[in-house]
């Protein structure tokens, strides 16, 4: 007797587009043009902007509470397990990050931190005795981060709440980050024309930052663009077309080569990891084994031929110096902070004062930023803080990875997301683009789409492993 069939993925149904979409855009966009600096190295200015952009986005956090809480929302399905570890580990994220700036009794911050407990009592010659003390060695420098961080949650849940209801027409909300992605790669481009060998930076303070927005735009229209051509080919018109897809490969070559003059090794990798991340999804989804060497030779041939003979001379160059400009020495004596504040670390901003400690390198330079998003935030947050956040990227991540091979028109918008993460989680290793309010708050929306999205019902097909015209036919 044959296998009972699964059932067959129904049509998605089509959703709505909150008008709410609309400013949280507009902020995020002020954001990314007006935060480009990172968050030690603010002036005034600065300050001033970030100020503003914290509060708009409070002011709408507020509102979308006000409204979607009088709006009664449908939700049949019981949220996954994943979904609600990840709503709570979101909402824990800001308040340890306060937690760590408020002052604590003095006991329990020698408990959790013992070398801030020295701290302490080391000033009491000067200050005197207190009864309370913040687990935080810098708690001014932390403040900003603490703003911030409610910041980014607020975009999260509010774009997670745009993506779920938005359904197929998400890419509507993955539209501001598009059109901010262009505006900065023209930008850029721009710069390189008119500087002639100076690397471009857009808004940002440095190139690399603007190399890691870039990488975390660029797959949403090189994705698009293909949905749209697929749409096109088949005689389908939610997707718009031939000239949508056109306009979107458009964009794609303007932020590819944007992101190509600002030099940045770490940029030029976190494509790379993107471009290779998106390839392997597709082409392990139902691919018989032959197929996937043929079109893996194929695909690392097309990338060796863009490498040498489409690449910019100058940026080959860059590529084949293999200086670190510093970068090991740093993270060998960053990981000094990691030892001295394991559980809760020293503050979110104070590493630049815990480092100085261990500091044999950089002669008088301060060092406010180790080069390394990882070991940054594991020396601030702690092993507790850091596992946090590094619970909710895994389980963003595992659900991108899940609608990229998901058998509905989602599935694009799951490649996008999956590489964009791949590019900003690899370029971390080496910069700091995760302490730019702009990357940070673009990652957020980022991970708030993905959130949002679910996978298809199940189709109806044969048990048996499907041939790769099988899963061709099937997915039209």
């Amino acid at each position: 007797m044959p296998p009972a069939p699964r059932p067959i993925h129904e049509p998605e149904p089509r959703g709505r587009v909150s008008v709410l979409l609309i400013p949280f855009a507009i902020a995020l966009v002020y954001g990314i043009f007006a935060l480009g600096i990172a968050v030690a190295q603010e002036n005034i200015a600065n300050r001033q902007r970030r100020d503003i952009f914290t509060f708009s986005i409070a002011l709408l956090g507020i509102l979308a509470v006000f409204l979607w809480g009088r709006t009664k929302n449908e939700r049949p399905e019981t949220p996954r397990r994943e979904t609600r570890i990840m709503t709570w580990v979101a909402a824990c994220l800001p308040c340890y990050a306060l937690l760590q700036m408020i002052p604590l009794p003095v006991g329990l911050v020698n408990l959790l931190s013992p070398a801030r407990g020295e701290l302490v009592r080391s000033l009491q010659p000067l200050f005197g005795s207190s009864a309370f003390a913040s687990l935080s060695i810098a708690p001014s420098s932390t403040y900003p981060h603490v703003l911030l961080f409610a910041a980014y949650c607020v975009i999260f849940f509010a774009v997670r709440e745009f993506s779920r209801s938005a359904r197929s027409k998400v890419w509507v909300v993955a539209a501001p980050l598009v059109v901010a992605g262009a505006l900065e790669a023209a930008f850029g481009f721009t710069q390189f024309l008119l500087r002639g060998d100076r690397q471009p930076t857009g808004t940002f303070g440095l190139r690399n930052h603007l190399a890691g927005f870039l990488e975390m735009t660029l797959p949403l229209p090189a994705m698009y663009g293909i949905a749209a051509l697929r749409s096109a080919r088949h005689g389908r018109n939610g997707m718009g077309g031939l000239p949508w897809a056109i306009g979107a490969f458009a964009l794609t070559g303007l932020m590819l080569a944007g992101a190509v003059t600002t030099l940045s090794r770490g940029g030029f990798a976190g494509i790379l990891a993107s471009a290779l991340a998106i390839f392997a999804l597709v082409i392990g989804r139902g691919m018989p084994p032959r197929k996937r060497l043929l079109f893996g030779a194929l695909f690392f041939t097309t990338a060796i031929f863009a490498l040498f003979f489409l690449t910019p001379e100058t940026l080959i160059e860059r590529l084949s110096q293999h200086s670190t400009e510093g970068r090991v020495t740093l993270w060998r004596e960053g990981i000094g902070v990691i030892r001295e504040f394991p559980l809760v670390g020293c503050g979110l901003g104070g590493f630049e004062s815990a480092f100085q400690k261990f500091k044999a390198s950089e002669g008088v330079f301060l060092v406010d930023y180790v080069h390394n998003d990882y070991l940054q935030y594991l020396a601030e947050l702690g092993i507790a803080g850091f596992l946090l956040a590094a619970t909710l990227i895994v389980i963003v991540s595992k659900r991108s990875v899940e609608m990229a091979l998901d058998a509905s028109e989602l599935r694009w918008i799951g490649l996008a997301c999956a590489g964009s993460l791949t590019a900003i989680l690899v370029h971390s290793v080496v910069d700091f683009n995760l302490y730019v309010p702009a990357n940070a708050a673009v990652l957020a929306w980022i991970c708030g789409m993905v959130a949002g999205l679910r996978p298809s019902s199940p189709r109806i097909v044969s048990r048996r492993r499907p041939a790769f015209a099988e899963v061709a036919v099937a997915d039209e």
